[in-house]
C-alpha cells in the first residue's frame, strides 16, 4: 500500500467506497477467505474480519449450519495459526466468532455451541501460552457479545433477541466460561515457579479479568424486565447475584481459597492486584438464590472472614490494595445483614473487627499524610472514608452485638483521628512513618484554592462523631482535657506577647518582636480540629427538621448526673475567664457541659486578644470554626424545649432551658462574640459570614430572639450598622445584607414599644440614603465613578437584607418600604447596563421580594409588583437586545441575569397558586382583571428572544426556563392561544426539544407541560386552532419517543399520562400512526403481535375518559406493551 502523502483525496475516497462495497456485498465469505489466506496486511484483514461479522448477520437465513460452523472453524483455526497477528485483528476476528456464535443462539440450525466451547477447552488445556491467549480473547468477545451492555457490537436486532440470547447464555454457557477460568486459574496458580513468564503473566491477567467480568455479570432475574426493556445496560458493576445453579461452584470453599491465594501471589503487579480484589470485592456482594438456606450464608461469609483475615496476617498492605481491601469490607458489611453477622463465631468476629480497627487506623495515618503531602492521588483517603461508613453502619445495630463489643474499637479508630490531626506529643500530624516531619512552607499557597475542612471532610467528621457519641465516656473527657489544654497554651502565649509588645515599645523595637510563629501554628491548627470533631459530637446539622441535643449524649449526662455538682457546673459555665482547673469542685462538673465551656473559654480567649489589640496574632481559621461551633451548638442546646424529648438530663435543663438565667447569660455571651468578630474580622469574608450565620441562627427563633433584644450590646450593634460606622463600615455588601436580615428579623419579634426604635433606627435610614442617592440632580453623571457605584452597591445589599428578613407577620410592611424604592431603581438597569455586578444585584432583590413577599400581598400590593416587575424586564430587554460583547464573561453573565429573571417569572406566576385575595379580610380591591399569567406571558415575550440554545447548555437556566414553561402550561394552557405567532411556535418547539436534548428531569416537565395542553384541549372540545394542531403534532412526538426510540424508563409514569391523554385528543392520527407502524413491520410475526399489542393498548371496544382510573388502567397495560413490543422495536 502507498504511503498516505502519496494518495490524493480523490483516491482515498475511492478506497473507502471500495471497502464499504465490498462489506455490503452479497455472499462475500469465499472471497474473504481467499483474501485472509493471502494477504498480510493488517488493515485489510480487519476489513474482512469485519466484513465476516456482518455479513454472517446479514445473510444469516442463506446459511445452513454447515456454513456457519465452516466459517466459525476457519476464523478460529486462522487466529491460532497466526500468532503474530496484531492484536486488533485478531481481536476482531475473535469478535466476529462470538457474533455468528451468538446470532445463532435461538435458534436450532446453529449446533456448533458445544465445538466452539470444545475448541476453548482445548486451547486452554493445551498448555501453549500464545494458544491459550487465543482463548482469554474469545472467552472475553462472548462476554462482551452477550452482556447486553455498551460493549456488545451493533447488529442491528431487536433488544427483544439480544435479552433472550443473554438469558440463554446465562442459563448455558456462562457458568462454564467461569468454570474454564477457574481451572486455567488452578493451573497457573500450582505451578512452582516463583515468577511467570512474560507470556505466562500475560495469560494470568486476562483469565483474571475474565473471572472479573464474570463476577461482574448482571444477570437479567436481577432486575425487573420493565425497567430495562429497550435498553441496554451501562457498564456499572451490581452485586453478584446469580441463580441456584451457581450453588455448588460459589459455595465450594475451594472457590474463595484459590482467590486470595492468587491475591497473595500477584498483589506486587499492581493491574493483576486489581482484577484480584474486584474479584473478591464481587464474591463479598454475592446473594440470591446460592444462599436458599440462612446457614449457608454463615458458613460462607465466616469461610471469607477466615480467608481475608489469613491474608492480612501475612502481609503488609500495599498501596495499591488499600481502596480495595477497604471496598471487600465495606460490601461484607453491607451485604449481610446483621443478623447474620453476629452468627459469626465470636473469635473470628473479633478478629475480623480487630482487623478492621487496625486498618481503619492504618489507613487514617496514611490518608492524613497524604494529604500534608498534597498527593493526587488519595487511595488511603478513599479507602478511610469507606472504613468509616463501615463503622456507622455497624454501630447502628451495635445492640445486636455482644454488650460494649465495639467501644474499644470506637476509641481506637477516634482516637487515632484525634492523632492525625494533633501535633506532638498528643499527636502524629504532619509526621511520615519513619518519624520525619513534613515541611510544610508551601501550606499557604496550596490552602487558598482548597475547600473549608469542613466542607472537605463532613462526610469523615460526621461518621468520627457518631464515633464519639459511641463511647461519650472516653471522648467527652479527651476532648475537654485536649481543649483545655490548648486554650491555656494560648492564653499564656498571648500573654507573653503582650509583654514582648509593650517591652518593645518601650525600646523602639516594635518591628522585631518574636511571636513564635511557627508554635502557633501548630496551637492553632490543634484548636481548629478540636473545635471541628467536637462540634460533630456534640450536635447535628438539621435539615427541615428541629435540632436536638444528641440522645447519646442526653443519655451519657443523665447517667453521669449522680456524680455531679449542679451549682458548680453552672459557675464553670457563666465563668469563661476562669480555666477550669481554677475553680474549686471542678471534677464534679457536667462532662458535656465542661466541654462546651472549653469552647466557650476560647471565644473568650480570642475576643480578650481583639480587646488587647493583639487579633494580628490570632487565626482567622480558628475563629470561624468556633463561630461555626456556636451555631451549631446553640441550634439544638440554647433554649430547649423539653416536650421535644422523652427525657431529660437535669445539668442540661438547668443551664439552657427556656428561662434559666445562665441561657440569658449564654445569649448575651454570643451576642458579645458576633460583635468582636465583626470589629476586627472585616476582611476575613468567611469568618464574618460564619459569624452572621450565628447572629441569624441567635435570632430566627422567637423564643431565642426576645433574650438577643435585652442585650444592650445588640442595639449598640445595629446602631453602628444603620450609621455605617467604623468597624461595621468596613465589612463587605453581602455581610451587610446578612446583618441586616438579622436586625430586621429582630425588629419585627420585639415588643411593640420597641419597633419604634427599630424602625427609627434601622429601616428609615436606608430609605432616606437610597432616596437621596438616586434624586440628587448630577446622579447620571456621576453615577460610573467608583465611590457612587460602592454606596449604590451598598444600598442594593441592604435592601435586599430587608427582604430576606420578610416573614408573614412582616411582609406586608416591608414591601410597603420596599416597593417606591424598587420602583426607582428600575431606571438604574439604563444607567448601569455596563456594569453587570450591579443589574445582577438588582435584579436577585425583585427575584427575593417576588419570593419572599408576594404571597402575603394583597391584590393592590400585587399588582404594584407586576408592573415593578414587568418595567424591569422591559428595561433589561431594550437594553440588551441584539447587543453582542466581547468581554470573555459576556455569556456568562447573560446567563445568570437571564437565570434569575426566570425565577422571577415563576415565582410571580406562583402567587395565583395561593389565592390570598385581600377581599378575602374584608378589604375591596378594584381588579383590573390583569392576572400573573398574563404578567408572565408578557414577560416571556420580553425573555424569549435573549435566549438561544448556548444559554440553554447553563443546567441552572435550563431548569428554570423549562420548570417555567410547564408551570404555565399546568396552570394557564387557555392563555397560549392567546399568543402571538412567534411567541407560541417558540413555546411549543421549547417543549419539543426539552423532550430530548436536556435530560431526564426537563423531559419530565415538558411531558406534564403536554398533558395539561391535551387535557385542556379535550375537554374544552377543541378541534381546530394552533393548540389543537400543536397538539396533534406532540401525539406523534410522544408516540415515536415511547415506543420507536431509546427510551428513558424511568419517564414511563409522565410519559404514559401524556400519551393517553393525546390519544384522547387525536383519536383519528392515533389510529394513522399506528397502521404506519404496522404497514412497515415485515417480518409476519412482529406485525402479528404489534396487531395484538395495539388492540390490548387500546381495545376498540373501549371508550377513552379522561379520568384518573383510566389513565391508571392506560399506564398498567402500557407497561405490557413497552415489555412485548418495545424487546423488537428497539434495534442494537
Amino acid at each position: 500500500m502507498a504511503p498516505p502523502s502519496m494518495v490524493s483525496h480523490e483516491q482515498r475516497q475511492a478506497a473507502e467506497h471500495a471497502i464499504l462495497a465490498f462489506r455490503k456485498s452479497r455472499t462475500p465469505f469465499p472471497a474473504c477467505q481467499y483474501i485472509l489466506e493471502h494477504s498480510k496486511n493488517d488493515y485489510v484483514l480487519f476489513q474482512v474480519a469485519s466484513t465476516i461479522k456482518e455479513a454472517g448477520v446479514r445473510e444469516w437465513s442463506m446459511l445452513d449450519h454447515n456454513d456457519i460452523d465452516t466459517i466459525r472453524s476457519f476464523l478460529l483455526k486462522y487466529v491460532t495459526q497466526h500468532p503474530n497477528l496484531q492484536s486488533y485483528v485478531r481481536e476482531q476476528m475473535l469478535q466476529a466468532v462470538a457474533v455468528i456464535f451468538k446470532r445463532g443462539t435461538v435458534e436450532t440450525k446453529a449446533k456448533g455451541r458445544e465445538g466452539l466451547f470444545n475448541d476453548v477447552s482445548q486451547l486452554i488445556g493445551s498448555g501453549d501460552m500464545s494458544l491459550q491467549l487465543v482463548a482469554c480473547s474469545m472467552l472475553t468477545a462472548l462476554l462482551n457479545e452477550y452482556s447486553g451492555t455498551a460493549r456488545t457490537s451493533d447488529i442491528g436486532l431487536s433488544w427483544e433477541f439480544h435479552n433472550e440470547c443473554k438469558r440463554i447464555f446465562e442459563r448455558h454457557d456462562l457458568k462454564r466460561v467461569f468454570v474454564f477460568t477457574l481451572q486455567a486459574l488452578h493451573q497457573v496458580e500450582s505451578t512452582s515457579q516463583a515468577s511467570l513468564s512474560r507470556q505466562a503473566t500475560a495469560v494470568f491477567n486476562r483469565l483474571l479479568s475474565i473471572a472479573e467480568q464474570v463476577l461482574s455479570w448482571d444477570f437479567s432475574h436481577a432486575r425487573p424486565a420493565r425497567r430495562v426493556v429497550g435498553m441496554f445496560g451501562t457498564l456499572e458493576t451490581p452485586p453478584f447475584k446469580p441463580d441456584g445453579g451457581w450453588k455448588d461452584t460459589l459455595l465450594d470453599k475451594s472457590l474463595l481459597e484459590l482467590f486470595f491465594k492468587i491475591h497473595t501471589r500477584v498483589r506486587h503487579n499492581s493491574e493483576m492486584c486489581h482484577h484480584t480484589l474486584q474479584c473478591l470485592m464481587q464474591l463479598a456482594t454475592l446473594r440470591g438464590q446460592v444462599f436458599k438456606e440462612e446457614n449457608s450464608k454463615i458458613i460462607y461469609l465466616t469461610h471469607f472472614i477466615q480467608c481475608f483475615l489469613q491474608m492480612l496476617n501475612s502481609c503488609e498492605v500495599q498501596d495499591h490494595e488499600a481502596l480495595g481491601f477497604a471496598n471487600v469490607i465495606n460490601h461484607l458489611v453491607t451485604s449481610f445483614e446483621t443478623a447474620i453477622l453476629v452468627q459469626v463465631p465470636t473469635d473470628m468476629l473479633t478478629s475480623f473487627v480487630n482487623s478492621m480497627s487496625t486498618l481503619t487506623c492504618l489507613f487514617g495515618r496514611k490518608a492524613a499524610l497524604e494529604e500534608v503531602l498534597h498527593k493526587d492521588d488519595h487511595v488511603y483517603m478513599e479507602a478511610f472514608d469507606q472504613l468509616l461508613e463501615c463503622w456507622t453502619t455497624l454501630l447502628m445495630d451495635a445492640e445486636r452485638f455482644p454488650a460494649g463489643f465495639f467501644k474499644s474499637h470506637a476509641a481506637e479508630v477516634f482516637n487515632c483521628y484525634l492523632q492525625c490531626h494533633l501535633a506532638a506529643p498528643d499527636g502524629t500530624r504532619n509526621k511520615r512513618d519513619d518519624g520525619q516531619e513534613v515541611d510544610e512552607e508551601d501550606d499557604d499557597d496550596i490552602n487558598e484554592v482548597e475547600e473549608d475542612d469542613r466542607d472537605l471532610f463532613s462526610d469523615q467528621l460526621i461518621n468520627v462523631g457518631s464515633l464519639g457519641r459511641a463511647i461519650p465516656e472516653h471522648s467527652i473527657p479527651l476532648l475537654t482535657r485536649l481543649l483545655e489544654d490548648r486554650v491555656s497554651k494560648l492564653g499564656g502565649h498571648l500573654h507573653l506577647c503582650q509583654q514582648h509588645i509593650q517591652q518593645a515599645e518601650a525600646s523602639g523595637g516594635v518591628h522585631n518582636i518574636d511571636y513564635g510563629t511557627k508554635e502557633l501554628h501548630q496551637l492553632f491548627e490543634d484548636l481548629h480540629w478540636l473545635v471541628l470533631i467536637s462540634g460533630y459530637v456534640l450536635a447535628d446539622e438539621s435539615h427541615g427538621e428541629t435540632p436536638l441535643v444528641p440522645s447519646e449524649l442526653v443519655q451519657f449526662s443523665m447517667q453521669e448526673t449522680q456524680h455531679i455538682d449542679l451549682d458548680t457546673t453552672l459557675h464553670l459555665l457563666v465563668s469563661p475567664e476562669t480555666g477550669a482547673s481554677a475553680i474549686p469542685g471542678h471534677s464534679k462538673t457536667d462532662k458535656v457541659i465542661r466541654l462546651i465551656t472549653s469552647v466557650f473559654r476560647l471565644a473568650h480567649v480570642e475576643s480578650q486578644a481583639v480587646s488587647a489589640n493583639l487579633a494580628v496574632i490570632l487565626s482567622p481559621q480558628v475563629g470561624s470554626t468556633v463561630t461555626w461551633f456556636l451555631r451549631r451548638w446553640l441550634l439544638s442546646y440554647l433554649l430547649l424545649n423539653e416536650k421535644y424529648y422523652s427525657q431529660m438530663s437535669l445539668p442540661f435543663t438547668s443551664a439552657f432551658a427556656q428561662g434559666a438565667d445562665s441561657a440569658q447569660w449564654v445569649t448575651g455571651f454570643l451576642v458579645d462574640k458576633v460583635i468582636s468578630n465583626l470589629s476586627v474580622w472585616s476582611s476575613e469574608h468567611e469568618l464574618a459570614a460564619d459569624t452572621v450565620d450565628l447572629l441569624v441562627a441567635l435570632i430566627e427563633r422567637k423564643e431565642r430572639c426576645l433574650p438577643v433584644i435585652k442585650c444592650n450590646n445588640f442595639w449598640l450593634l445595629a446602631k453602628q450598622h444603620a450609621t455605617d460606622n467604623p468597624p461595621l463600615n468596613m465589612l463587605p455588601a453581602d455581610i451587610k445584607c446578612s446583618v441586616m436580615k438579622a436586625l430586621v428579623m429582630a425588629g419585627s419579634s420585639a415588643p411593640n414599644d420597641t419597633k419604634e426604635r427599630y424602625w427609627k433606627e434601622i429601616m428609615l435610614p436606608v430609605q432616606e440614603q437610597f432616596k437621596q442617592l438616586l434624586q440628587q440632580e448630577d446622579f447620571v453623571r456621576k453615577a460610573q465613578t467608583e465611590g457612587i457605584k460602592q454606596q449604590l452597591t451598598l444600598l442594593l445589599s441592604l435592601l435586599k437584607g430587608v427582604v430576606l428578613g420578610s416573614r408573614a407577620d412582616n411582609a406586608a410592611e416591608l414591601f410597603s418600604f420596599c416597593v417606591p424604592l424598587l420602583t426607582e431603581s428600575v431606571a438604574l438597569l439604563k444607567t448601569y447596563q455596563n456594569c453587570p455586578e450591579i443589574i445582577e444585584m438588582l435584579l436577585a432583590v425583585f427575584v427575593e421580594v417576588a419570593s419572599r413577599q408576594l404571597c402575603y400581598l394583597n391584590e393592590e400590593d400585587t399588582h404594584k409588583l407586576y408592573e415593578a416587575s414587568i418595567a424591569l424586564l422591559q428595561t433589561y430587554s431594550q437594553c440588551n437586545m441584539g447587543r453582542h460583547s466581547i468581554e470573555s464573561t459576556a455569556e456568562e453573565d447573560q446567563y445568570q441575569d437571564l437565570s434569575t429573571m426566570m425565577e422571577l417569572l415563576t415565582h410571580l406566576l406562583s402567587k395565583d397558586m395561593v389565592d390570598y385575595l385581600f377581599a378575602e379580610n374584608g378589604g375591596r380591591v378594584v381588579n383590573d382583571g390583569v392576572d400573573a399569567a398574563d404578567i408572565v406571558l408578557h414577560g416571556l415575550h420580553i425573555v424569549i428572544p435573549l435566549m438561544n440554545t448556548q444559554l440553554l447548555q447553563f443546567p441552572n437556566l435550563c431548569i428554570q426556563y423549562f420548570k417555567l414553561i410547564t408551570f404555565i402550561c399546568e396552570m394557564y394552557p387557555d392563555k397560549l392561544s392567546q399568543l402571538g405567532d412567534a411567541l407560541f411556535q417558540s413555546f411549543m418547539g421549547s417543549l419539543e426539544v426539552g423532550l430530548a436534548d436536556y435530560g431526564t428531569e426537563v423531559a419530565k416537565m415538558c411531558l406534564d407541560g403536554i398533558t395539561s395542553l391535551a387535557e385542556h384541549c379535550h375537554k374544552q372540545g377543541q378541534r381546530a386552532g394552533a393548540l389543537y394542531r400543536a397538539v396533534e403534532h406532540f401525539l406523534q412526538v410522544v408516540f415515536n419517543l415511547v415506543l420507536l426510540q431509546s427510551f428513558d424508563m424511568d419517564l414511563t409514569n409522565p410519559a404514559s399520562e401524556a400519551f393517553y391523554c393525546l390519544i384522547c385528543c387525536h383519536q383519528a392520527k392515533y389510529s394513522e400512526l399506528v397502521n404506519s407502524v404496522l404497514s412497515n413491520q415485515s417480518e409476519p410475526s412482529y406485525r402479528n403481535r404489534l396487531t395484538e399489542a395495539f388492540s390490548q393498548l387500546t381495545p376498540p371496544a373501549e371508550a377513552l375518559v379522561l379520568d384518573r382510573n383510566h389513565k391508571v388502567q392506560f399506564l398498567h397495560r402500557l407497561e405490557n406493551f413497552l415489555l412485548n413490543v418495545r424487546a423488537f422495536l428497539c434495534v442494537k
